[in-house]
C-alpha cells in the first residue's frame, strides 16, 4: 500500500475533521460482493489516491479516495480460492472546511466516521491522526508476515430503484 504524496499533504487540512469524528463500524461498480451480512475477511489492500469530492450543487473540491480490498476467509462459492472484493470507496475533500452545501457536509461527516471505523478496527485501537494511522496500516499490509482479519458487515440499501453497497468493519479478529 503506497499513499500518494499529494494525498498525504492533504492530511494536515483533513486532520481536524478526522480527529473530531466518531468511528462508525455500522454494527455496481464494485464488482462481485458477498451476500448481505457479516463475513470474516482478510484486509488485503488499501488504496489511497487523489480524487474529487463533488457537492450536490456541482462544486468540485480536491480530495482523496480511499478503498479497502478484502478476501473472504471461507467461501462456499469458491472453496479452492476464496474470492476478493472491493469495499465501497470513501471520497472525501482534502479540506472539509471548503464544503459549502449542508448535505455535502453531512456526507463528509458520515464517510469520515466510516473511514475512521475501518482504520480503528484494522489497527484494533483508537486513532486521532489520519496520516500516522494510514502509515501504520500501510506497514502492516506491506509485511507478508502480518495479516489483518476482521468481521466485515456487507450492507445493501435500495433507494429510488438503485442499490447502494456499504461495508463496515465491525470487529478485529486478528490474534
Amino acid at each position: 500500500m503506497a499513499i500518494n504524496t499529494s494525498v498525504k499533504s492533504m492530511f494536515s487540512q483533513f486532520q481536524q475533521q478526522y480527529e473530531a469524528s466518531q468511528a462508525d463500524t455500522g454494527m455496481g461498480s464494485l464488482g462481485w460482493w458477498p451476500d448481505a451480512g457479516e463475513h470474516q475477511v482478510f484486509v488485503t489492500n488499501l488504496s489511497v489516491e487523489p480524487g474529487t469530492f463533488r457537492q450536490r450543487d456541482g462544486l468540485e473540491l480536491d480530495g482523496f479516495t480511499a478503498q479497502f480490498e478484502y478476501q473472504l476467509i471461507e467461501d462456499s462459492g469458491s472453496p479452492e480460492e476464496p474470492r476478493k472484493f472491493q469495499g465501497a470507496p470513501f471520497t472525501l475533500p482534502g479540506n472539509p472546511s471548503q464544503t459549502t452545501d449542508d448535505k455535502s457536509k453531512m456526507r463528509c461527516e458520515i464517510e469520515t466516521r466510516r473511514l475512521k471505523g475501518h482504520i480503528e478496527t484494522c489497527l484494533n485501537k483508537s486513532t486521532n491522526d489520519l496520516g500516522v494511522a494510514l502509515g501504520e496500516l500501510e506497514g502492516i499490509l506491506a509485511n507478508p508476515e502480518l495479516s489483518i482479519v476482521v468481521s466485515c458487515k456487507c450492507q445493501y440499501d435500495t433507494r429510488n430503484g438503485r442499490t447502494y453497497r456499504k461495508d463496515y468493519l465491525t470487529k478485529n479478529l486478528s490474534s
